[in-house]
């Protein structure tokens, strides 16, 4: 999903569906994700998948208020994305990594738990089982761009 700004991406998010068995090197900063195998990128319609939070990136401007803004609404997209799809298809489990204080804020606030945490804190993996527990929090987050688009 990306966002664009003047026919330019200004943000972006994706969600991959990969076996389990390679979610943890991702994590442990074993492998990335170019390096993972074709072999291990599942169909969506296939049982008990898994999801990967690939990334959530927003483009710097050097101004704080419209990263901000830009950062709240690629979230605010990817988690209505996130939960569409947890609606259509059998998700067992979520995973993500952190890689920022503000990337590890945006999973606790979420409610992911941390399993992992590399270089001193700098680099946390996260995982949740349910992306729809935080419901209060979602709805929050959904709320905060846009209060009369909110579902």
């Amino acid at each position: 999903m990306s966002l664009k700004e003047e026919g330019r991406v200004v943000a972006y998010s994706s969600l991959m569906p990969l076996q389990e068995d390679v979610i943890r090197p991702l994590l442990l900063d074993e492998i990335r994700e170019r390096d993972i195998p074709l072999t291990a990128i599942r169909q969506w319609t296939d049982p008990r998948i898994s999801v990967y939070i690939a990334s959530i990136t927003v483009k710097s401007t050097g101004d704080l208020l419209t990263d901000r803004e830009r950062g709240l609404l690629i979230i605010r997209h990817t988690l209505k994305w996130a939960l569409s799809i947890d609606r259509q298809f059998d998700i067992k489990n979520w995973y993500g990594i952190g890689a920022t204080r503000e990337g590890q804020g945006v999973f606790e606030r979420l409610g992911f738990t941390e399993i992992i945490s590399l270089y001193g804190g700098e680099r946390k993996g996260y995982y949740i089982d349910d992306v729809k527990k935080p419901v209060r929090l979602i709805n929050h987050l959904l709320q905060e761009m846009h209060p009369d688009e909110a579902e």
